[in-house]
């Protein structure tokens, strides 16, 4: 429903209202697949990406934007998910150094 009330006040284009029905469609599937696709569009910042996406559903903290995190790092929302990829970032090369 918020993904219509743009359109429905501003009331565009029909043609316009299709190819935002199916953008909004294609990236709401991309947020919730539970995969973070390397050549997903919308993984390119400033888009929020699905990693990000999966962090809100899954520790209920920040990560708000829908298309954009730019409110998010604006109002610091985003900083539990920024926290938790740098501890991953680290436990992975960790792992590195020891496996080599």
């Amino acid at each position: 429903l918020p993904s219509l009330f743009g359109p429905c006040v501003f009331r565009g284009h029909f043609f316009t209202l299709c190819v935002w029905i199916i953008i909004r469609c294609l990236k709401f599937c991309d947020a919730h697949c539970g995969y973070d696709f390397p050549f997903s569009p919308f993984g390119v910042y400033p888009m929020n990406s699905a990693a990000r996406h999966g962090f809100h559903h899954s520790a209920n903290m920040g990560s708000f934007g829908s298309f954009t995190v730019f409110w998010d790092t604006v109002c610091g929302t985003d900083n539990h998910f920024e926290k938790a990829q740098s501890s991953k970032r680290g436990t992975l090369q960790k792992r590195k150094k020891i496996d080599s």
